[in-house]
């Protein structure tokens, strides 16, 4: 059996098999829409579409919700498998949330000092329960580290409660981009790109920077749209100055014609990066 995603395969496979829940990335989503084969009426007959292991794309959404199809996120980690609960009216309702912890997790959202946050606030999502891994084998110092001195285990993730107790990832911690003492969220950055019609999809990542650190970069596959426009970068510019604070809004582009993958086919942000300050190097923007 071939090991890599087949959009075109799995287009038959469901035809063929009619399964009553498909669980996949968002990316996977977006390629069987452009694979051969694609039969949005297979999929009204699914009742759950799952899709986890990296942040929704909003034209897959909008897509699907146009099709009145709804995707539902799903969100756990390798060391604690399934953390929270989502179901179709949520999703509806947030189509960006991962909805509620699970029965016997319990989930809090803390600061730099430990301490809760606010409703409505960002803090790191830490996890407890007993399908939270007790430890990693061998390994005492790291697991110091990683869990707090009752027992909750720091997820890296970033995330917000919303008004009905909903959870929404923001982004990881370790991605947060600082430039010039400034903190930028890539995911804020990814949402407004997403939504100009020229790009299909975006990462961004800092790339190194002498006079700020880091500064804000995106990495972006093109619309087929796009191949009209002249100068889109400076289209995307001005979208993004107007959309963004300044210090947010990318210094850098590299079109590719994919997003890396890595070994579990999310975005490869680490060669993302390296290509990033590549780019840079070669236009002296670093």
């Amino acid at each position: 059996m071939d090991r890599y995603f087949d959009m075109n395969r799995i287009n038959y496979l469901i035809e063929e098999y009619k399964p009553n829940i498909l669980i996949m990335i968002p990316t996977m989503y977006y390629g069987i829409m452009a694979g051969e084969g694609f039969n949005a009426t297979e999929l009204q007959k699914i009742d759950y579409l799952v899709q986890g292991g990296a942040p929704p794309l909003p034209k897959v959404n909008e897509i699907f919700s146009m099709m009145g199809l709804t995707l539902i996120n799903g969100y756990g980690l390798t060391e604690a498998p399934l953390l929270t609960f989502n179901t179709n009216e949520i999703a509806e309702k947030y189509p960006y949330s991962i909805g509620h912890p699970v029965m016997n997790v319990e989930i809090k959202l803390i600061d730099e000092k430990g301490n809760s946050v606010k409703r409505g606030e960002i803090g790191e999502m830490i996890v407890k329960g007993e399908n939270v891994t007790k430890g990693y084998w061998n390994k005492p110092k790291l697991n110091e580290e990683v869990f707090t001195s009752d027992g909750y285990f720091y997820t890296g993730d970033l995330a917000r409660l919303g008004d009905d107790g909903e959870i929404t990832i923001i982004n990881r911690k370790k991605e947060l981009i600082i430039t010039g003492g400034e903190n930028v969220l890539p995911s804020e950055v990814e949402s407004i790109l997403s939504k100009h019609p020229l790009i299909r999809q975006a990462i961004v990542v800092g790339f190194e920077n002498k006079q700020f650190g880091e500064s804000v970069s995106a990495a972006i596959v093109l619309n087929q749209e796009a191949m009209n426009v002249e100068n889109y970068e400076a289209v995307l510019d001005e979208y993004c100055t107007k959309n963004l604070a300044g210090y947010k809004t990318p210094k850098l582009y590299l079109t590719m014609e994919e997003i890396p993958l890595n070994s579990v086919n999310k975005p490869d942000r680490l060669e993302i990066q390296r290509l990033m300050n590549e780019h840079a190097t070669a236009l002296g923007k670093n």
